[in-house]
């Protein structure tokens, strides 16, 4: 498959070989508009995590800037393009969890995402990336994996019976948000698995602000060491911008390279508003 990423005239999109495995939050892919210059950047960035030399990065920006459209489009294209580069999407979103709540959620999100990769199959993605319709537990996931023809089974099966065992365990919280934040990087590394996994992790302040890690109120400190992976770095995103860059310089420093997102500029804003003018009817 070649590239995808297709820019054609007046900051609109060439659609055509994307395959939708997640739904776009602007609804109609040909809403989405301008973008050029951060979708490139983060496309190169995906492509040398193939090379093993993309950093993990944060990419910041104010509430309704589109942060969170440019990562869906983003994962849509490395889907479609089957180059190796296996996306992964995980909103963190309001409401208090434990540690080993996220363990469970986290680990069930990401082989969701691993299977519906490898199958084609992408009821597997759109399952995974809602808030609430993902496969209740781990049992249940490996039930179904079960009777599928999946590259890497073994490996999957193996490590998901592991993750089962261990969420039955009494462990303190923060050894929980540790085991689950290695969880695709402990994959991506597997003998016999050739595959990079791009993970993109939206609204990363809430896990701090809403993850009951015991004794540790900052559980973004997990990623310490998960932040410097070469076979499954980090694009994390942030609302929060002062927070989010405060966590990371205080927590996590030199582990992320920070990118503002700028609004639109003038061009492609009247361009969005013009193509909108013209979906509805105007």
């Amino acid at each position: 498959m070649g590239k995808l990423l297709k820019p054609k005239e007046n900051h609109h999109w060439d659609l055509e070989g994307i395959e939708f495995a997640i739904n776009e939050r602007v609804g109609d892919p040909a809403l989405f508009i301008g973008r050029v210059g951060e979708l490139d950047f983060l496309y190169r960035w995906a492509g040398s995590i193939r090379k093993k030399i993309s950093r993990s990065i944060a990419f910041l920006g104010r509430r309704k800037i589109g942060k969170s459209l440019v990562l869906e489009r983003l994962y849509n294209i490395l889907y479609s393009e089957r180059k190796g580069l296996i996306p992964f999407y995980y909103e963190f979103t309001e409401g208090r969890r434990s540690g080993q709540e996220f363990y469970i959620d986290f680990t069930i999100r990401f082989y969701m995402q691993v299977v519906g990769y490898y199958t084609r199959d992408i009821t597997w993605n759109r399952t995974a990336v809602k808030p609430d319709t993902r496969i209740p537990d781990i049992g249940t996931l490996l039930e179904k994996i079960a009777p599928l023809s999946v590259p890497n089974k073994e490996i999957i099966t193996a490590r998901l019976k592991n993750s089962m065992r261990m969420s039955q365990l009494e462990m303190p919280q923060y050894e929980y948000v540790l085991a689950a934040v290695g969880v695709p990087d402990g994959f991506a590394t597997m003998v016999g698995v050739e595959d990079q996994v791009v993970q993109m992790l939206d609204e990363f302040q809430y896990l701090n602000m809403y993850t009951d890690a015991g004794v540790e109120d900052k559980p973004c400190k997990a990623y310490m060491s998960s932040a410097e992976s070469r076979v499954a770095p980090l694009l994390i995103t942030g609302s929060l911008m002062g927070v989010v860059s405060y966590d990371l310089m205080r927590y996590l420093p030199q582990r992320f390279t920070e990118i503002l997102v700028p609004r639109m500029d003038e061009s492609e804003s009247t361009e969005m508003t013009l193509n909108y003018a013209k979906f509805f009817g105007y």
